[in-house]
């Protein structure tokens, strides 16, 4: 009679040896398999038996799968070619795409639907039914659900699916060669496994084994029932003599079992239950006790940690090597997440896109670029000056727009170098910028050819081959392209439905097979520390085991319903599968043999969602203390401990370098010294600390823009051209601003999905470009003053308008169309407002001068101010128009903002351009200033409004400029440049470069306002 063997992980080892020993006594070649529960359960066992008789030849260890695959070699009918990878997902896809005329059509093509439907057609198959079980109404959708059921087994019938292997393999055991078989685990079977492993029962008479503490739960217990039902006799294997009760044997005894408990040791160091601040903080205090462990003799590979989830193996695994910890992975490490898996995916889904360019230009910075092959004179660009160069040719996305945009770029790049060449402007290497645009377009060509090639609608091996092909031709070598490959020829082997495969069907599959095949990372018990899925463990033993992630989202897992039949999961379906979720909790603390590790996080990794820990930990504190504890009570558990949040080990436990950092600051002898500690481990630490030390003083620092005196006036002011106007106000705004703007020259960079329509500095050059261009034409055909020819200044203007503003988009192509067409409309209406304001105003001013430049360079001696202490200070700047009724002069400033300022204000040096235009156009045109007058016009499509700086009181104004750009000048000479954000933040709400700045610049300035180097600065402000 055949024996079920009963015990614990040791004991079936030791049995099972035996047993094969005794089998090979005579006959050392006698064949044995041993059916085992997975692959790495089978490693396990090849090396127990190694290390316990020596040898283990004819000796073989197969899932049942394999088992399966051993018994079809016999049978004559293979029962059609093997179903391809993927091959049920598929199906599931094509059944999808089949109910997009049914009950189920509106939800047909959403992406979770094929999911739903195969999720549902395997529970049916796996309970070995062929029609839907009938309910309480037969109603559509079960009407349907069954109809699609039926083309699902159509699509698969001419394959060998499992049910079908499951039956030829029982047809083939009957004329199987005789050969000895051991069942060794196995604690859940579906009905149709059930049926084979009856008749194996029937014709080979195995041996079984499995974990007593598994009897716990009512699964196996059906499944005990099974296999005495078939005549195999119960065998309680019993322990040594001896056994230490240890709190980890007695928590192993006595978890989910109805007898009493045994009582727990409290200075028992075998079980250990930590309770951590965060995920993060876990998987660090899991890899402090490994090397804490590892020093005391037990090497890494007798480790195993049991996760419920993928993303948690993941975590750990980056901790463990940060720590210099090797470790093997058993889930692997999804192609999806090697950088080829990762291309590919960006690369599909650029395929049926608008290419827009954050999309493109993800792909260009990530994938790893064979760019010796792509260009064949071995040229290596950079991905990020190619991003600025699409920014600053205003690409969106769109094919067309990726070439017409970067064409036109191309031209006005070649102008720009050929104008900085001539001026001899070196700073930027220009030249070097157009030729990277040339292999940006190149590379562009190439890959938009690789994507077109790409079949939108085509059979698989002309899709998989196509994807190949780009990665062959662009990509550079790497390990894992050999499985990617091979995943594209199994994935060919789809065509066998006689399918196509559309695009947005085939990239969802090829997503998750992407994600479904790994790479091994590591060896079983070879490569370090064993990260294993916690159902891993049902077959396995180690002396050392950690158990993360006790909480109440993992154990156990809420039941899932069946998609689309929730009927099925019934109450006792439900009860079934918590079983089950309590029994590999149990088999996993079964195989620990000397420590076992159980914590839990009281938030997630980021920190934002709390979690609870699990029941079963108080299912562990029954075990252990003879009465449940609430979750609050799990500090009685033996063993417990609560990590603190921040808490730093001692400098000699440190296993990261910033524990050790930390453990020396803290050290007493060493609080007072660690800035210095600490800054001799990087110079960019050290500055790091400096600007915290900066931010906390009552003075300004470099840190805040106060910088060496050889900066000063450096980038805005040359003894060539002066120093700009625009400048001195933007000074006076903000120091800070001026110092990042003109000394560092950082400019922001304008996103193009950012600016729907027109920029305002664009709309302010364009409308200034049509002005300009109207007076000038307008003055060559004698029309002017405009009240004395209105008709042909309008007929002139509207003509103007067309013109330039066709130029404009021929260079600079709109992004929207009709947002285009509406600004056009508000540009025009805004010269014909101008236009007809000058016409009603009906005053005697002639436009003298266009856009009139004032500096060194164009005016010879050029214009300069006297200041209080004698210094000239050169000026430059730009008039848009300077009018004249022959005694008087108007200058003329367009805006094309909102009006902001007020008549004859310097609005605390921020509106500097009228008064320094008034006196610089009346000194160069001979004219006295208090017969001058300068104006800002506030353009709007409804109408003009008027800003004026008066001549009036002349000298007394001058002396007031004086004194305000002095002010300037002198902060500007000091290089003194400290923020100034301005009443309730002002300053900072439109300023480009408040991300530099950090929300905190109103304390900062506050708490620095006393600064007595400030306080010129601040009277300028109180003189407005």
């Amino acid at each position: 009679m055949s024996k079920l063997y009963l015990g614990t992980a040791p004991l079936l080892e030791k049995q099972l040896a035996s047993c094969i020993a005794t089998v090979k006594k005579d006959n050392p070649f006698a064949p044995v398999v041993v059916l085992v529960e997975s692959n790495l359960v089978g490693v396990h066992l090849r090396r127990s038996l190694a290390y316990r008789m020596g040898s283990h030849c004819s000796v073989r260890f197969v899932t049942l799968s394999d088992l399966v695959s051993l018994l079809l070699r016999a049978q004559e009918d293979s029962g059609g070619e093997a179903l391809p990878p993927f091959g049920e997902e598929w199906a599931a896809v094509l059944t999808a795409r089949e109910a997009g005329s049914g009950y189920f059509a509106p939800v047909a093509e959403r992406p979770g639907f094929a999911r739903a439907l195969l999720e549902t057609f395997r529970n049916l198959v796996e309970a070995g039914l062929p029609q839907i079980p009938p309910g309480a109404a037969e109603t559509a959708a079960r009407q349907e659900l069954q109809r699609l059921y039926d083309f699902y087994n159509e699509s698969t019938k001419d394959f060998l699916t499992r049910p079908k292997a499951l039956a030829l393999a029982r047809l083939a055991l009957p004329a199987v060669r005789p050969f000895h078989l051991y069942i060794y685990g196995g604690y859940r079977f579906t009905p149709l496994e059930l049926t084979l492993l009856q008749d194996l029962i029937k014709f080979l008479s195995p041996a079984v084994f499995l974990r007593e503490a598994a009897l716990r739960f009512s699964g196996s217990k059906k499944l005990l029932a099974f296999y005495t039902g078939h005549g195999l006799q119960p065998v309680p294997l019993q322990s040594e003599k001896g056994t230490a009760l240890t709190n980890l044997f007695r928590l192993q005894e006595g978890i989910f079992s109805q007898g009493s408990p045994k009582g727990a040791d409290a200075a028992d160091d075998s079980l250990r239950f930590s309770c951590a601040p965060d995920e993060i903080s876990e998987a660090e205090s899991i890899t402090r006790e490994i090397v804490t462990l590892a020093g005391s003799g037990i090497p890494f590979r007798e480790m195993a940690v049991a996760v419920k989830e993928p993303a948690s193996a993941g975590l750990l695994q980056d901790k463990l090597a940060e720590a210099g910890i090797p470790a093997y992975l058993a889930a692997g490490i999804p192609l999806a997440q090697t950088r080829t898996g990762k291309s590919l995916l960006l690369f599909l889904e650029l395929l049926d896109s608008d290419y827009a360019r954050p999309r493109v230009m993800e792909l260009i910075a990530y994938a790893p670029w064979n760019y010796k092959e792509i260009f064949s004179d071995g040229a290596l660009p950079n991905p990020a000056l190619w991003d600025l160069l699409a920014i600053e040719a205003g690409v969106v996305g769109g094919r067309e727009q990726w070439s017409s945009r970067l064409e036109t770029y191309h031209v006005h790049l070649s102008r720009w170098v050929q104008v900085q060449e001539a001026k001899g402007d070196g700073e930027i290497d220009w030249r070097g910028r157009l030729a990277a645009l040339g292999y940006f377009r190149r590379f562009l060509e190439s890959l938009f050819a690789a994507a077109e090639a790409v079949p939108r609608n085509g059979c698989w091996s002309e899709l998989t081959g196509a994807l190949g092909d780009f990665v062959r031709r662009f990509l550079l070598h790497a390990p894992e392209q050999q499985v990617l490959f091979r995943l594209l020829q199994n994935m060919a082997g789809l065509d066998r439905f006689g399918a196509s495969a559309p695009l947005p069907e085939a990239r969802a599959l090829l997503r998750h097979a992407l994600q479904v095949v790994t790479l091994p990372a590591g060896k079983f018990q070879q490569s370090g520390v064993n990260i294993l899925p916690l159902t891993a463990l049902a077959g396995l033993s180690f002396p050392v085991l950690f158990l993360p992630g006790v909480t109440s989202n993992n154990y156990p897992l809420p039941p899932r319903h069946d998609p689309l039949l929730p009927e099925l999961e019934t109450p006792a379906a439900k009860a079934e599968k918590l079983s089950q979720e309590a029994l590999y909790f149990t088999l996993a603390l079964q195989s620990a043999v000397k420590k076992a590790f159980l914590s839990w996080p009281r938030t997630d990794a980021a920190g934002d969602r709390e979690l609870l820990p699990s029941f079963y930990l108080s299912c562990c504190g029954e075990a252990l203390l003879g009465k449940r504890p609430g979750l609050q009570e799990l500090h009685r558990l033996p063993g417990y401990r609560r990590l603190s949040a921040g808490a730093v080990p001692a400098a000699e436990e440190a296993v990261y370098e910033y524990d050790y950092d930390l453990a020396c600051c803290r050290r007493p002898d060493l609080a007072s010294k660690a800035g210095r500690y600490l800054r001799r481990l990087s110079p960019f630490l050290e500055r790091v600390l400096d600007f915290d030390a900066s931010a906390r003083t009552t003075h300004f620092t470099a840190y805040q823009g106060i910088v060496g005196a050889a900066s000063a006036g450096k980038g805005s002011n040359s003894p060539e051209s002066g120093l700009a106007v625009t400048a001195l106000e933007e000074y006076a705004r903000c120091p800070y601003s001026y110092f990042l703007k003109h000394l560092l020259r950082l400019q922001p960079l304008e996103e193009p999905e950012a600016a729907l329509g027109l920029s305002p500095a664009r709309r302010g050059l364009l409308m200034h470009r049509i002005l300009e261009l109207f007076y000038r034409e307008s003055n060559s055909r004698g029309l002017l003053p405009v009240l004395r020819f209105p008709g042909e200044n309008e007929a002139l203007l509207e003509e103007i308008c067309r013109r330039e503003l066709a130029e404009f988009a021929r260079f600079n192509p709109p992004y929207f169309d009709l947002l285009w067409e509406l600004e056009q409309l508000e540009l025009v209406a805004m010269a014909q407002a101008l236009l007809a304001w000058e016409i009603e105003a009906g005053e005697p001013f002639i436009p003298e001068h266009f856009e009139f430049n004032f500096d060194r360079v164009n005016n010879g001696a050029g214009f300069c101010l006297e200041l209080p202490g004698g210094e000239r200070l050169f000026l430059r700047g730009r008039i848009d128009r300077i009018d004249s009724d022959g005694k008087r002069l108007r200058v003329i400033d367009y805006k094309t903002g909102r009006k902001r300022g007020k008549n004859d204000s310097f609005e605390g040096g921020t509106a500097l351009q009228l008064p320094v235009y008034l006196l610089a156009a009346a000194r160069l045109c001979g004219t006295d200033p208090a017969q001058a007058e300068a104006c800002a016009y506030f353009l709007s499509a409804g109408g003009v409004e008027r800003v004026a700086f008066s001549g009036q009181d002349w000298p007394e104004k001058e002396q007031a400029l004086v004194e305000t750009i002095a002010v300037i000048n002198g902060g500007i000479s000091d290089s003194f440049f400290a923020p100034f954000p301005g009443a309730n933040g002002a300053n900072c709400r439109s300023c480009p470069y408040k991300a530099i700045c950090g929300p905190n610049v109103e304390a900062l300035f506050r708490r620095k306002a006393a600064d007595p180097r400030l306080a010129d600065f601040l009277k300028l402000k109180e003189n407005k």
